[in-house]
């Protein structure tokens, strides 16, 4: 490990891809006397270098790999330095260190996304992960601006009548959806958690994702399930992971994956709209300035570009 701990990112840089695999082949001698570890870190780095974006799993690693992992990322990141939760408190603040602990597992290292995210969060849940809100008492005007033409044919009465009968209203806005088939669909799979997952498809997805990286819990059946913590914090790993390589973020943002981001303004422009869906028009607007007034409870600390 103490070898591997030599190798710095500037050196990586120095040089196209055939010299790094070279420098990587060097290294290997290098490293494989001082244990297995560092082997296994630089059979990581040449399955990376050789097969792109190819997913790994990452509850298959060691720990001491895990945490390795991390800190070459987190060196080989655009911007470097440590997010600080100043503005929370007791639970919210445990829950906030539960979704950073959840981001560097997944790779997203990067302070402004993790900011970012962060923010998203804060105004999504008060990281207290929950169903999505009863629209009982919400007016009708904003029922309407939410949900549109879900909700165009009804009249203000009918509106009103139907938001007092939460299972039929959830199904009114949500049910023939995106895997929401069954009658109860959309309340069984209303939002949820940190960011509030939302539709079977959706639940599938993520709870496959989940078992594919050691956590072995059934969303679809049990989704009340997405409200623990720990399970919230790595679906929302995965749900940004996810979002922030999506080519409509490189369209709107410039970034290839959630680690590209040298601009917090641009970091949190992405977080919110792959968080609203990549199909709205979010700068300026109620989602976005909310997320960014939930942004001054968090600082970063030793802030540093490395591009």
């Amino acid at each position: 490990m103490d070898n591997f701990k030599n190798i710095k990112g500037s050196q990586i840089f120095e040089g196209n891809i055939q010299d790094f695999l070279k420098f990587l082949d060097q290294k290997k001698g290098e490293v494989s006397k001082n244990g297995n570890i560092g082997m296994e870190i630089i059979d990581l780095l040449f399955k990376g270098a050789k097969k792109g974006q190819e997913r790994y799993n990452p509850s298959e690693e060691k720990p001491e790999l895990q945490q390795a992992s991390i800190t070459l990322q987190k060196e080989l990141s655009p911007v470097q330095g440590n997010v600080e939760i100043e503005g929370l408190s007791g639970e919210q603040k445990k829950n906030a260190e539960a979704v950073v602990a959840a981001l560097n597992k997944y790779g997203i290292v990067n302070p402004l996304t993790q900011k970012a995210i962060l923010s998203v969060i804060g105004k999504e849940s008060g990281f207290v992960p929950q169903d999505e809100i009863s629209y009982a008492n919400t007016s009708n005007d904003r029922i309407r601006m939410i949900f549109g033409k879900r909700v165009a044919d009804l009249s203000d009465q009918e509106l009103t009548d139907l938001k007092r009968n939460e299972t039929a209203f959830w199904d009114k806005v949500y049910g023939g959806r995106y895997g929401n088939d069954n009658k109860g669909d959309g309340s069984k799979y209303r939002g949820r958690g940190f960011n509030g997952l939302t539709f079977k498809s959706n639940y599938k997805k993520y709870g496959r994702l989940l078992k594919e990286n050691g956590v072995n819990v059934d969303i679809v059946a049990n989704p009340d399930r997405v409200n623990d913590v720990g399970i919230a914090a790595e679906i929302n790993a995965l749900y940004f992971l996810n979002g922030l390589t999506n080519k409509s973020s490189k369209k709107k943002f410039g970034n290839d994956d959630p680690n590209d981001f040298t601009s917090f303004d641009k970091a949190l422009g992405a977080a919110v709209n792959a968080n609203a869906g990549w199909g709205k028009d979010i700068l300026g607007g109620r989602d976005y300035r909310a997320a960014q007034a939930y942004a001054a409870k968090f600082d970063i600390a030793d802030i540093q570009s490395m591009a």
